[in-house]
């Protein structure tokens, strides 16, 4: 997975504690397993074992453009879908 625009998480650090927020919609895109996610950032806090977000997300299918990238894709879900 990988983050398209990541310039858009502001973080703030201190001695125990890490926080962000975005300033606009963050990408990620999984071309591995043929989807995007859009992401609004609210919220974001981890304190020692202590981790939470909160934001809004929509998913997307990447179109692949051909057949055979489908199927390679679909592969790929079923097989992470089994490992879980």
């Amino acid at each position: 997975m990988k983050i398209k625009n990541e310039e858009y998480i502001i973080f703030s650090e201190n001695l125990d504690s890490l926080s962000a927020h975005g300033n606009d919609i963050i990408e990620f895109e999984n071309n591995n397993l043929g989807y995007k996610i859009r992401f609004i950032l609210e919220n974001y806090l981890h304190v020692d074992e202590y981790l939470r977000y909160i934001g809004k997300a929509w998913f997307e299918d990447l179109k692949v453009g051909n057949k055979m990238g489908e199927l390679v894709i679909q592969k790929k879900i079923s097989v992470a879908n089994k490992s879980q």
